[in-house]
């Protein structure tokens, strides 16, 4: 008996009684999302500079747009020290705790000044040849310290009027932003149907400008099995789902560029990750990838 399923079938279940959905996302805003950690923002950004070097992919990051950034404004640190201009937090609703965020920038701040290399972790799915510290693609220290004094200003006065990061509520429903790239990690696999998220992506995203989606395939503790997501009945489904505004959506890779495609992009990199590799083929199941597109 799988009794991960078990016990996400009961807790969907409870979702159905009033006001358990609620406390639900109460306990799951409590948890420590990852993007609070100051290591593993610093490594996810660098690693994405690293890779889209290595692959000779001429994205233009001076305008960027990062969804579901879950309260962290990590990336948006990161992206503004190592030269981005604009950063645009694209939100169904604004969480950012200010504080929480300041002390953030100072952690990340030491990495930067320390230099330290790029960690490795088993849940960033962007792989890269080099860990060691991208020094060529990063701002002098001088700038950088230059900037967040800046920055820190801008969280004093909870980002009002800030040259260099906004918070877009509702931000599938706005006029263009002009963005020159977009960026999610752990986001798409939860959304209601992402081919409306690419298609409000396509509209904020300037022509041959780039969107990059770190996906998680994985059961998230839904099963016992890594790849148990797609085997569940559709009515145990149902339950599981309960009344949660959002959970999994369960598309596969392949569904994804299906849906990118449909909406003007063209797939310039695509790659899955695996769990339990080894030289049996069939043994190996799929734990995420990354999908990087360009607006045509």
């Amino acid at each position: 008996m799988d009794y991960k399923l078990a016990k996400s079938i009961i807790k969907g279940a409870l979702t159905f009684v009033p006001g358990v959905s609620i406390l639900l996302e109460r306990k799951k805003k409590k948890s420590v999302h990852s993007g609070s950690i100051a290591e593993f923002v610093y490594s996810l950004w660098l690693s994405l500079l690293v890779f889209l070097q290595e692959n000779n992919v001429a994205a233009n990051l001076s305008k960027i747009g990062e969804i579901g950034n879950g309260g962290s404004l990590g990336i948006a640190f990161c992206a503004i020290l190592t030269g981005s201009q604009e950063y645009y937090s694209l939100e169904l609703r604004d969480n950012i705790d200010f504080s929480k965020n300041k002390k953030l920038l100072d952690e990340l701040m030491i990495l930067f000044q320390k230099k330290t290399p790029i960690k490795k972790y088993e849940n960033i799915n962007i792989k890269i040849k080099s860990y060691n510290f991208p020094e060529e693609l990063i701002l002098p220290y001088q700038k950088q310290l230059e900037l967040v004094g800046s920055l820190k200003q801008d969280l004093d006065n909870n980002l009002l009027n800030s040259n260099y990061i906004r918070i877009v509520d509702q931000w599938e429903s706005k006029p263009s932003l002009a963005l020159n790239f977009v960026f999610s990690r752990a986001v798409m696999e939860h959304v209601l149907d992402p081919s409306e998220v690419y298609q409000a992506i396509s509209k904020h995203l300037l022509t041959d400008s780039h969107m990059l989606h770190d996906i998680e395939f994985h059961s998230h503790g839904v099963t016992k099995q890594i790849d148990g997501l797609l085997r569940i009945h559709p009515f145990w489904w149902y339950i599981v789902f309960g009344k949660r505004s959002f959970f999994n959506n369960r598309w596969v890779m392949e569904r994804h560029i299906s849906a990118m495609g449909k909406n003007n992009f063209s797939i310039e990199k695509s790659y899955k990750t695996f769990v339990n590799s080894n030289n049996d083929a069939a043994a190996q199941m799929v734990n995420g990838g990354i999908v990087l597109a360009k607006k045509h």
